[in-house]
Parts: C-alpha cells; structure tokens; sequence
C-alpha cells in the first residue's frame, strides 16, 4: 500500500526561517539587543507582552519590515534587515532596567 523512504520529509520553508531566525538573533546579540516579534511567531518574546511598550501607529508599505511603529520606555524597537517579517530588536537604553522577561531572555 505505502512505500517505505529512506529520508524523511523535509520542510524547506521551515528550515530557511530557522536559519533566518538564528542569523537575526547572532545580530541582535552583535547590536546588544534582543530579538522579539510584533505577533506569535517564532517562539519569540511578543512586543505587547511587556509593560513599557506599546505599539504607537500603523507603519502603511513603508517596507521595513515591521506593521507598526513602537514606543519603549526602557530602549527602542528597530526592524532588523532581512530578518522575517514582524522581527525586531529591542535595544536598550545604556542606564535603562530591562523588564524581568527580557532579561531572562537576553
């Protein structure tokens, strides 16, 4: 009925943006800040999880890669080239204290 193969079936999609991701992250970690996403994708912190941010006005075909501009207490939120659509990295402010889930994740 069903032949055995010997390989498994491989995601080309998913592995070009696990690689997208990991590269994004090595150059958020080179900046000194930490990669979040504007929606649940990526396993990544969301920006709207933490207090101090909030998201300030629709950013409409301005190419960057982000929906939406942001406001941050403690640093700012940068579109992050060729990295995945609704990628960021929070960089923070040299005397500012990062909230507790940023921290853990940095």
């Amino acid at each position: 009925m069903y032949e055995l193969v010997d390989r498994p079936f491989e995601n080309e999609r998913v592995k070009e943006e696990i690689d997208a991701i990991t590269q994004a992250q090595q150059r958020a970690a080179e900046m000194g800040g930490v990669l979040v996403t504007e929606f649940d994708q990526h396993f990544l912190p969301r920006l709207e999880e933490f207090e101090g941010v909030e998201r300030s006005s629709y950013r409409s075909r301005n190419g960057s890669g982000l929906m939406y501009d942001w406001d941050c207490k403690f640093g700012t939120v940068q579109a992050l080239p060729e990295a995945p659509f609704g990628v960021a990295v929070v960089l923070p402010s040299p005397s500012a204290q990062l909230p507790k889930a940023l921290q853990e994740v940095k």
